[in-house]
């Protein structure tokens, strides 16, 4: 009996170790991710185009939009997100901007 939950809490042990490994990866990359800015004019700086991000939420929570922005902009590899935009249509609040890298 004791040697049946001894191999339990191992498992269980590995198991949490195997969670908690994937919880600070996610952490770690939602971190580079802040570096990203969200701006609604242009930069005046030289700049290359990444991509468009767009993003589309039923409840009109900003933050969720940006962070969503920010994401998408983050696995682009852009530091920065031009000409963000904001657009209610059927109920539905968009976003959407074009994710640049600074030259």
């Amino acid at each position: 009996m004791k040697k049946k939950c001894f191999i339990f809490f191992v498992y269980l042990l590995i198991i949490i170790c195997i969670g908690m490994s994937a919880v600070i990866k996610e952490a770690a990359a939602a971190d580079n991710y802040t570096k990203i800015k969200l701006t609604t004019c242009d930069l005046h700086k030289e700049y290359t185009i990444k991509g468009v991000v767009v993003y589309r939420s039923g409840m009109p929570d900003l933050e969720k939009i940006n962070e969503e922005l920010i994401k998408q902009a983050g696995k682009l590899k852009a530091d920065c997100i031009i000409g963000v935009r904001y657009l209610e249509a059927m109920g539905y609040l968009f976003g959407y901007g074009t994710a640049v890298k600074v030259k």
